[in-house]
């Protein structure tokens, strides 16, 4: 009888940690610490970075309080043309990782865009996930060539949280996470491609990929993460 009151005692505390686990190195940044989440959007009823770094005023964006991982909302891009902007440019650097929950909604369009700087030049990059090649990609152009990098194959179920991050090298590439897990099919960049501009949450640059989702806890942070981190 002692054995079965420690594991009813032990087991959400358990559970709690593994939730935890997926907000990393932003759930208390460590101020001036080497891995820290330069910026966190929590999205609650704001998109202002947590961090007080790169705010997303641009433009006013639409929240929800039904739909969130944590806190009072997320940011609501479940209808076309709904998307958040930051006021500056951000430099990323050779090494970044970029994470977010992410749940789809409408069962139309392809191609869902969740974090980008790929300008309607086509410089620079693009996390999204296209529901027509049931997967997570990153595409990486340089003004004149593209390359599109991506995971296994995976279908988001309508309604479901996801915690999607990418670990990215300008050099040696891309890795993907889903959930926690390394699902990595390819990971090759196209050399060259800007890893700075102003980001944009909910849609790209040349207003084609629509989220149609909700985002909460977007994050980013100057260096590279492994499967530990992002689970």
């Amino acid at each position: 009888m002692r054995w079965v009151a420690i594991l009813i005692v032990m087991l959400p505390i358990w559970a709690a940690g593994q939730n935890m686990g997926r907000y990393p190195f932003a759930v208390t940044p460590t101020a001036g610490g080497s891995e820290c989440a330069t910026s966190r959007w929590e999205f609650d009823n704001s998109d202002l970075d947590e961090n007080g770094v790169n705010d997303m005023t641009i433009p006013s964006a639409v929240y929800s309080s039904s739909y969130k991982i944590s806190g009072t909302h997320s940011l609501d891009c479940s209808a076309g043309s709904r998307y958040s902007e930051t006021d500056n440019s951000i430099s990323f650097g050779s090494g970044f990782f970029i994470s977010t929950w992410f749940l789809t909604w409408a069962t139309t369009a392809s191609e869902r865009t969740l974090f980008t700087i790929l300008t309607s030049g086509e410089d620079g990059f693009d996390l999204r996930y296209d529901r027509n090649q049931t997967r997570i990609e990153f595409e990486t152009g340089d003004g004149a060539s593209n390359t599109v990098a991506y995971s296994t194959s995976f279908t988001a179920s309508t309604g479901t949280w996801y915690h999607i991050a990418v670990s990215v090298n300008t050099t040696s590439g891309v890795t993907f996470f889903l959930d926690g897990v390394d699902v990595t099919s390819s990971g090759s960049l196209q050399s060259g491609f800007s890893t700075s501009g102003k980001a944009r949450i909910g849609i790209d640059w040349n207003s084609g990929h629509m989220s149609y989702g909700f985002h909460d806890h977007t994050q980013w942070g100057p260096f590279e993460i492994d499967a530990t981190d992002a689970d």
